[in-house]
């Protein structure tokens, strides 16, 4: 058991509900020796933590006692603020408590969908059927957060968490999503069929608004899913983007047809489906321009959690010939408040 509190000051204090006053250390004492050594480093030296260490464990490797683990946190802000750092096995579990959701990249192309009288001989039913009119995601009224998608071969739905405008994912917490090719496609239902598909898998909604393409190896665990795009220097950036058309995935930008036509860019990419045709002026849309990705590189969250977690070994630890006069001065000026 760690002796530090034993000599702070103690003050009447009231836990929870208690009607009677109880003599209690005040946790608020701060005495400044700590920030004392650390203008000075002849007193402390750089520690690189070992994968498992604990703070017990090292205050015995250092001091041969395993009371001066306090003084780490008390040399170390990030630590105060971060933590002691996980080991490396808590790292991955740690990332796939923080990120249990399923990650779409998407084409960010979104399918209309229109109710239609269909006649089986036998009956009339109503069935969603796609238009002609795709747009892109950033002007969907369906793919929103809050909405629910269904996955119709992975006979799931969930809730939409995040639409993210400038890559196309989206995030769910539909859970059991198939493989990109296996699952080609989600679309946005209602919240009273989405909540049957879960209770009743086999249930096939009715009112399917909007669907949208599913990119190959496009379904992730979110944990795996980017958390920041890096260039070749290690500088945080995102694919490149048009304001009112963002494509998700390639570092693609989307260029007006009309401005492409006047020549704004040297090269016109072949047009693709379900991009208009730049050739017929009635069909003034938009398309897709590549730009240059090989220097790009994605960072998952569970990478950046990992990073964040050995950015938390390097810590200031007092010298072990100097520990017990810097211990013995913290204790004397806390017996003075």
């Amino acid at each position: 058991m760690s002796n530090y509190f034993q000599n702070f000051p103690q003050v009447d204090y009231k836990f929870g509900d208690e009607t009677t006053f109880t003599r209690f250390q005040h946790l608020g004492t701060a005495v400044d020796i700590l920030e004392q050594v650390r203008k000075y480093d002849v007193y402390y030296q750089t520690y690189e933590i070992q994968n498992g260490e604990r703070p017990e464990q090292l205050s015995y490797k250092l001091y041969d006692n395993v009371n001066y683990y306090w003084t780490f946190y008390l040399l170390n802000d990030h630590l105060r603020t971060g933590g002691w750092p996980l080991p490396d096995f808590d790292v991955w579990q740690k990332a796939q408590q923080y990120y249990p959701n399923t990650v779409i990249s998407t084409s960010a192309v979104v399918q209309e969908k229109v109710p239609k009288l269909i006649d089986t001989g036998s009956d009339i039913l109503i069935e969603y059927v796609p238009t002609e009119k795709q747009k892109p995601l950033c002007t969907s009224e369906w793919v929103r957060v809050g909405n629910w998608v269904w996955f119709k071969n992975s006979k799931t739905a969930g809730k939409i968490l995040k639409v993210d405008q400038k890559t196309g994912y989206v995030t769910t917490d539909a859970q059991g999503v198939r493989e990109a090719g296996v699952e080609l496609s989600m679309e946005v239902i209602e919240e009273d069929e989405a909540l049957m598909v879960i209770e009743n898998p086999d249930y096939i909604p009715v009112k399917r608004h909007e669907e949208i393409q599913i990119m190959d190896d496009g379904v992730m665990p979110e944990y795996d899913a980017p958390h920041h795009f890096e260039d070749a220097e290690g500088n945080w950036i995102w694919p490149e983007y048009h304001d009112e058309y963002p494509h998700p995935l390639k570092n693609f930008k989307f260029v007006d047809i009309d401005i492409d036509r006047q020549g704004g860019y040297d090269t016109k990419p072949e047009p693709e489906a379900p991009y208009p045709d730049p050739n017929d002026p009635s069909k003034k849309g938009w398309t897709a321009v590549s730009s240059d990705i090989n220097s790009i590189n994605s960072i998952s969250n569970y990478q950046r959690i990992r990073e964040l977690n050995v950015k938390q070994r390097t810590i200031s630890v007092i010298k072990r010939d100097t520990i017990r006069q810097v211990v013995r001065e913290f204790d004397s000026l806390l017996k003075q408040r």
